[in-house]
């Protein structure tokens, strides 16, 4: 692969800062009519919840696991748009970094209303308004 820029040590902090610091729900919950508090734990942890129990208690984990496996999987698809987004921008493919990062916000906003990629996202659109002044 050729880069056709330099890659910015900002831009390296800003994915760095915010690379891995969203997993999973890391926010206090009361989900489904149990009320069950769900944050900091893992999909995987419910699933021996769910074998642990029987009748109603089992219902309730197995519909928080399977929420929280989806709130999982965004969260790794949005790392991946956000790391798409710098391999892009260094490539010089500043379209596509912002059309993935973007994507990284927005699935990142169904759950969070302080996003973790936003700073990431701010630096390229601060680039994108720069390119377009010059």
């Amino acid at each position: 692969m050729t880069y056709l820029c330099e890659i910015p040590i900002q831009l390296t902090n800003l994915y760095a800062a915010a690379a891995n610091r969203w997993r999973g729900c890391d926010w206090e919950t009361e989900f489904g009519p149990a009320r069950l508090n769900l944050a900091n734990l893992r999909s995987v942890q419910l699933h021996l919840l769910v074998s642990a129990t029987a009748g109603q208690e089992s219902q309730n984990w197995a519909e928080a696991e399977s929420w929280l496996q989806q709130v999982e999987k965004d969260a790794y698809l949005a790392e991946d748009a956000a790391y798409r987004a710098t391999r892009q921008y260094v490539a010089g493919d500043l379209p596509g970094a912002l059309a993935s990062i973007n994507e990284a916000c927005e699935l990142e906003a169904k759950y969070h209303q302080e996003l973790v990629w936003a700073p990431l996202r701010d630096f390229l659109q601060s680039e994108a308004e720069k390119s377009r002044d010059s």
